[in-house]
């Protein structure tokens, strides 16, 4: 009776250095194994390394003359003769009352037992499709394509297979009796260390964690990123000929890239990052928009006839006063709906915003005046440089230390595979907190006395429902810890009674006496000056196998001491996550410890808006971006759709119809990179959101042209005047944009990193097909059945202006 009722009453105990319970370290098997001959059987054997002799216990039928014990005992929900209360609810199931039950999970959203999102997706783009199809059909798509047509990407670990025995005894009970305690003299979490098991007697593999120290400094790598990166794009772009004009080419480039240099530059002098997605996508965008513009120019030019009289210069102020008002347009909505983007609460998309905006407009100066000067000295030149197009493309195969044959893809695999639990989460205590109270002590505690909604008790219930909260185990409670290697019922805090200075429990000194009298005061933690006299000892304390319980390896870090270590500042409770196994499910646990977090500031009388408590675990910043992600996407593509139907209007001449068409293509664009994006399994993050804002830039260059080609044309039918834009517009957008970047798009295809197969490749690829199928087929299309009736002015002053030319005749044609 005695002993199953002691059994009982500490069956639930935890051990708060290892949250673990307490029976798990004192019977020789896990806890769920124990029973209460195993637990005093294993307490009395010499073989457990702690038992300097072997006792034999006897729990029936005893000896003549001997008797059974038959002590009063309490239970864990009873107070003790000397004033101690109960046990808590974290050491005591039955002081927690009914488990607390997680709210019942959603069903999923379905519709004939399909998931109802991908049928309404579905339904709608078939519907528009067959609709779309349908009206191109009748309505002689053919003709005016074929007729238009005619023109023209702190530690590590080890994991080794191997046979374990009894990892949660004291002692290990094979031949060899390894012991099973850290060098410390505390024990080692058991999922921490082994893996690859359902039982901890058939794990197959060891874990070994070897923590390296933080190196800051990388100048050198992100130097030869950048260096190989320029390296790329030059090699990658310098095969592309402007009618075979070879250094007129190679100069436009150095144009391009001049620009992108100069962006890098101003901002790195202003003291803005530099991140690598701004070093991996702006030079693509910039080149996408640069080539473009240069090959309008060029292509107006080889297709102008000099007017009579005319000499060069003229000619090119009269062509560039043609295409500049379409670079204008282009180039300043870019920029604004960059600009506006930087309103981001990303880092990654507001310094993106920044350097991109301030590219495109220093690109676009430099066009239209260097570009335009150097194409003047070009023709003037008595030798035009011409060669035979070259049919080499020169690749530049980009490296990444993350490659699909990389070994860490082999660790993070491995960490699937074998690990038992997931990544540490500590629950921050802000600096404020008083602990020198009894007030402040039970907010915060998860022993006897403490609060039931304490900070360590609410931990621990959601570690009750672990599959909910995300949260696996008990916290690491240094403050419960503290109160009991504090007690002078151990032999742990001792100082040296001539000095004062700590006496360390291992040290056999008759000078060292016990911090705390053995009386009823003294058995009661210690408040006000007491608790902080003996912390600081406890802080620096090193375990031993004479009291596991100090502090110094397991909470250094875990508690600041302020003011000459006279008050406590912020410290942390650790505990861990379940095991993550995607991003979704990070993302929830993240959201979850938040929310538990928030609780416990509330339970402890946080006010304001910012919580007493928070999470934080190593994870954390890489799917922070996660919680706002939606938000900021509608955010930054409504803001650059606005901005673009904004300038389109002011620079067509408030031409507001051809404003909303250049708009509602572009928007088109985007909600067909999203459905890209879903089938191709591309996530929404900081990446991708920043692939989609330069979607929206490089698809105003696919739009605007054709646009201001159409608005500016003089022909008699909207049909004719589509015919016109494209055949004059599409082939510089086809080869400016389209195909210079087809090639060297597909090269991202051959590389191995993960990162540049998805968020560069995919997009890049979806971004250039998209864009050249809506502005070169949707757009004229839409154009000649519902674009903008003819400026009759402008219709005018064009007949008088080509009065009695050859281009008098191409007109009326």
């Amino acid at each position: 009776k005695v002993l199953k009722t002691m059994y009982n009453a500490c069956k639930d105990v935890q051990a708060p250095s290892s949250n673990v319970p307490a029976l798990s370290l004192l019977c020789g098997t896990d806890a769920k194994d124990c029973t209460p001959t195993k637990w005093i059987s294993y307490m009395f054997n010499i073989n457990n390394g702690q038992v300097p002799f072997a006792i034999k216990s006897i729990f029936a039928d005893p000896p003549a003359g001997m008797t059974l014990m038959n002590n009063d005992t309490f239970g864990c929900t009873e107070s003790l003769d000397d004033g101690s209360g109960p046990c808590s609810c974290q050491d005591c199931s039955k002081a927690c009352g009914p488990k607390p039950i997680p709210p019942p999970v959603r069903p999923p959203w379905t519709i004939l037992g399909l998931d109802a999102m991908t049928v309404i997706m579905w339904v709608s783009y078939m519907s528009f499709l067959f609709v779309f199809i349908v009206a191109l059909l009748g309505l002689g798509f053919v003709k005016l394509m074929l007729n238009a047509l005619s023109h023209f990407f702190l530690s590590f670990s080890l994991f080794v297979s191997v046979y374990s025995s009894n990892p949660v005894a004291l002692d290990d009970m094979s031949t060899f009796h390894d012991p099973c305690m850290g060098t410390f003299g505390g024990p080692v979490f058991p999922w921490l260390v082994l893996g690859g098991y359902e039982d901890y007697n058939n794990a197959t593999a060891l874990v070994l964690t070897l923590p390296v120290a933080n190196y800051l400094n990388n100048t050198e790598k992100r130097g030869k990123a950048l260096l190989c990166l320029i390296t790329c794009i030059i090699l990658r772009s310098c095969g592309f000929q402007v009618d075979s004009k070879i250094s007129l080419g190679i100069a436009g480039i150095l144009i391009v890239l001049s620009s992108v240099i100069s962006s890098l530059g101003i901002f790195s002098y202003a003291g803005v990052p530099l991140t690598l997605i701004v070093i991996e996508v702006i030079p693509f965008l910039v080149l996408a928009v640069g080539v473009d513009n240069i090959f309008i120019i060029v292509q107006t030019f080889q297709r102008d006839e000099r007017m009579q009289d005319e000499e060069l210069h003229q000619q090119i102020g009269r062509i560039l006063g043609d295409v500049a008002p379409s670079m204008l347009l282009s180039s300043f909505s870019e920029a604004l709906a960059f600009f506006l983007g930087s309103l981001s609460h990303m880092p990654a998309v507001k310094t993106f915003s920044f350097f991109a905006g301030l590219a495109i407009i220093i690109d676009f100066i430099l066009q239209i005046s260097c570009f335009v000067s150097l194409l003047g000295l070009d023709i003037k030149s008595p030798i035009m440089h011409r060669y035979p197009p070259n049919p080499k493309t020169h690749f530049s195969k980009i490296h990444n230390d993350y490659n699909n044959d990389s070994y860490v893809l082999d660790y993070f695999g491995n960490l699937s595979e074998y690990l038992h639990t997931g990544p540490p989460v500590y629950f921050v205590v802000r600096d404020g907190h008083d602990y020198r109270t009894s007030f402040g002590q039970n907010q915060v505690c998860g022993g006897v006395g403490c609060n039931n909604d304490s900070l360590v008790q609410q931990i621990y219930t959601a570690s009750l429902m672990s599959d909910y909260s995300k949260i696996s185990s008990t916290p690491s409670s240094w403050l419960d810890d503290y109160f009991d290697w504090v007690k002078p019922q151990s032999s742990c805090c001792r100082y040296y009674n001539n000095t004062g200075a700590f006496c360390n429990a291992s040290v056999v000194d008759p000078s060292c006496v016990h911090c705390r009298a053995m009386t009823p005061s003294g058995k009661q933690r210690p408040n006000g000056t007491d608790f902080m006299k003996f912390l600081p000892m406890f802080l620096s304390d090193n375990p031993n196998i004479k009291c596991g319980k100090g502090g110094h390896a397991a909470y250094s870090t875990a508690v600041v001491l302020k003011d000459n270590d006279t008050n406590v500042g912020a410290t942390y409770f650790m505990s861990y996550h379940t095991i993550l196994t995607n991003s979704s499910v990070s993302i929830d646990s993240m959201k979850m410890a938040r929310e538990l977090a928030h609780n416990i500031s509330v339970s402890m009388g946080s006010t304001n808006k910012t919580d007493i408590v928070f999470p934080y675990s190593v994870f954390y910043v890489f799917y922070e971006q996660y919680l706002t992600i939606v938000h900021d996407t509608a955010l930054n593509l409504g803001v650059s759709l606005v901005a673009i139907l904004t300038v389109s209007t002011v620079l067509l001449g408030f031409e507001l119809w051809s404003a909303m068409l250049v708009t509602l293509t572009i928007a088109m664009i985007l909600i067909n990179m999203f459905g890209v994006m879903w089938l191709w399994g591309i996530s929404l993050n900081a990446v991708s959101l920043v692939n989609l804002v330069m979607s929206c830039g490089i698809s105003v260059e696919f739009c605007s042209h054709i646009v201001r080609a159409f608005s500016v044309s003089t022909k008699g039918t909207r049909v004719e005047r589509a015919q016109e834009a494209l055949a004059h517009m599409g082939s510089s957008v086809f080869s400016g944009i389209t195909l210079t970047k087809f090639g060297g798009i597909l090269i991202l295809a051959l590389s191995k990193s993960q990162i540049f197969q998805v968020f560069y490749f995919r997009m890049y690829l979806a971004i250039v097909l998209l864009g050249a199928t809506h502005g070169l087929i949707f757009l004229p299309v839409l154009l000649s059945y519902i674009g903008p009736s003819v400026n009759k002015a402008k219709a005018m002053a064009a007949r008088r202006r080509y009065a009695g030319t050859e281009r008098e005749r191409l007109l009326k044609y």
